[in-house]
């Protein structure tokens, strides 16, 4: 708007025709650069962040954590979540140690859109973003336990893990997990396979 009223004055008042065609290329070229340089730059960054992303998760540092997420818009981007999970090291050793997508996760070139938005989605828990949905996702015990790892540190407030096939051990993992967790306001866990066991656990703690 300012390049734009200086033409319309200096064409009412008189004055130099560069120099008016000058105010309103600069900003052109401006956004322009700004255009395509945004992409290779984020990109570029990817390294850097993910390690302090991943130094975040692994101290159990929840606000850095989450600062970091939403500074990088990762949640936003399932493309640019593939570009940082290779540089969380700490998320990537608790899902495999948790039997999590353990075939899965020895190539992360080859995990597909789904696997990918599944990862994204739980690493989020990590992050301690405030809403986390993995509901429907038919992912079993072995995710509760990871996710459990999660909520030990995570600020997560909201959290729907229903319709995912968590039986009594998951259940349990979860229970251990939130006599530590202060921030987790809602959990959905209906339409699960938790038994006796399970309930009694997650009702204790």
């Amino acid at each position: 708007p300012q390049a734009l009223m200086s033409v319309l004055f200096l064409a009412v008042e008189g004055g130099s025709f560069f120099v008016a065609a000058f105010n309103l290329v600069v900003p052109i070229v401006q956004i322009a650069l700004a255009e395509l340089l945004f992409e290779p730059v984020r990109t570029a960054a990817v390294p850097a962040l993910g390690k302090r992303l991943n130094r975040a998760m692994k101290s159990g540092n929840a606000v850095a954590a989450k600062a970091l997420w939403e500074e990088a818009e990762i949640m936003e981007d399932m493309q640019l979540f593939g570009l940082f999970l290779p540089h969380l090291t700490f998320f990537l050793d608790v899902a495999k140690r948790c039997g999590f997508m353990s075939e899965e996760l020895k190539d992360l070139d080859k995990l597909g859109n789904k696997e990918l938005e599944t990862l994204q989605h739980m690493a989020a828990v990590f992050a301690g973003q405030a809403y986390c949905n993995l509901r429907d996702r038919k992912i079993g015990n072995s995710s509760a336990k990871v996710v459990a790892e999660a909520l030990k540190s995570s600020t997560t407030e909201t959290l729907y893990l229903h319709d995912n096939e968590i039986g009594d051990q998951g259940a349990e993992a979860l229970a251990a997990s939130l006599k530590s967790n202060g921030s987790l306001e809602r959990l959905d866990l209906h339409s699960n396979n938790i038994g006796d066991r399970g309930a009694e656990a997650l009702a204790a703690s």
